[in-house]
């Protein structure tokens, strides 16, 4: 878990990975915009927001202001594909810049304003 503060924002956002006591979470913010997120919403009911020690290797992680998760972006190790949600742009650029090293996207799919922040890592 990292927090960032921005100026902009006068409010810290923290990042963290994504695991079993925040799925209602991470669908609620899913569902803010189905359209964007279907993918997200599809990949999160068919292999839940965790993976399984025999099935395929991936994370979700979230950016929280306080307790409410803003944003959330998928990591899936297997495939190389990095697709963040449709959710404000300086939440999905705190998770990049956490990921920033550690991840290496292969793909990135989404709307370009939230792309833009991920493809430097």
């Amino acid at each position: 878990m990292i927090t960032l503060s921005s100026a902009a924002s006068r409010m810290s956002v923290t990042v963290e990975e994504l695991g079993p006591k925040y799925a209602e979470a991470l669908r609620a913010v899913l569902a803010r915009d189905i359209s964007h997120n279907l993918y997200l919403l599809g990949f999160l009911e068919e292999l839940g927001i965790a993976p399984r020690p025999e099935g395929r290797s991936f994370a979700f992680w979230g950016a929280f202001r306080g307790e409410e998760l803003r944003a959330a972006l998928l990591v899936d190790g297997d495939r190389g594909w990095v697709m963040p949600s449709a959710s404000d742009v300086s939440d999905v650029a705190a998770i990049a810049r956490h990921l920033e090293g550690r991840v290496r996207a292969r793909v990135c799919v989404g709307d370009a304003s939230a792309v833009d922040p991920i493809i430097r890592f």
